[in-house]
């Protein structure tokens, strides 16, 4: 019922006298969420409009714009948001991700190692630095990204396993009980 909650948030966002940007914010999310890519655009322009200052409707512009294949105003958007929130490692991310796709390597090695300075977890980040490190020619460097990346994707999947073992002990004992009592 995206249409539905789409055109209840419509008629708020043109009533508020507060909070205008998160209504139009939240339509764009809505219509990203539904392939509306004309529509989250539409949205988060608005809501650039109304809270210019924003860094995250910049970042999410931005975002819909790169899935409409419009690097050149998503790049825009990027450092909008990244002039507003300098340490942001989406809005990093976002932009070494245009520089990358762009063949522009330095560029996108340089926003990935500022996205992985302010979040050290960001494991996409880490892969795409190693990746652009590699184009570079500086392999060495680039093993040592690719490897934590390694290490991350083994620590990810053991705990994924130690969740599922748990889940299934827990099963099993509920089964158990279920049947000492039956």
């Amino acid at each position: 019922r995206f249409a539905d909650a789409r055109a209840e948030f419509e008629r708020a966002a043109a009533a508020a006298v507060a909070g205008q940007s998160h209504l139009y914010g939240t339509i764009g999310r809505l219509a990203s969420g539904a392939t509306d890519l004309d529509g989250a655009v539409d949205a988060l322009t608005r809501a650039t409009r109304a809270e210019p200052n924003n860094p995250t409707w910049h970042r999410l512009l931005a975002g819909a714009l790169l899935h409409q294949d419009r690097a050149g105003e998503a790049l825009a958007e990027f450092i909008k948001a990244l002039l507003l929130n300098p340490g942001d490692a989406e809005t990093n991310f976002g932009i070494g991700q245009i520089h990358l796709n762009a063949g522009r390597y330095a560029e996108a090695a340089s926003a990935f190692r500022r996205a992985t300075d302010s979040n050290a977890n960001a494991i996409d980040a880490q892969y795409a630095l190693a990746t652009a490190l590699t184009r570079l020619g500086n392999s060495k460097e680039a093993a040592r990204y690719f490897e934590r990346v390694e290490l991350a994707q083994k620590q990810a999947m053991a705990s994924r396993r130690r969740t599922l073992s748990i889940d299934a002990l827990k099963e099993e004992a509920g089964l158990s009980a279920q049947n000492w009592r039956g």
